[in-house]
């Protein structure tokens, strides 16, 4: 990544002030990597009723 050097700086700043636990559970690393779960959602349009799902597959 080609994090701008401003931010990164900003990011080690907030790592360095982070509780034991926060450290413990993004397992920041000293040289400043860490770990993160995400999860990224694709929403198809639809109805909210689900009335437009035929088969299990929506749309």
């Amino acid at each position: 990544m080609r994090t701008p050097r401003e931010n990164a700086v900003a990011i080690r700043a907030l790592q360095a002030a982070a509780s034991v636990e926060t450290r413990a559970h993004f397992a920041i690393e000293p040289e400043g990597s860490f770990r993160i779960v995400a999860l990224m959602i694709d929403p198809k349009p639809g109805k909210a009723d689900g009335s437009d799902v035929r088969q299990g597959v929506a749309g």
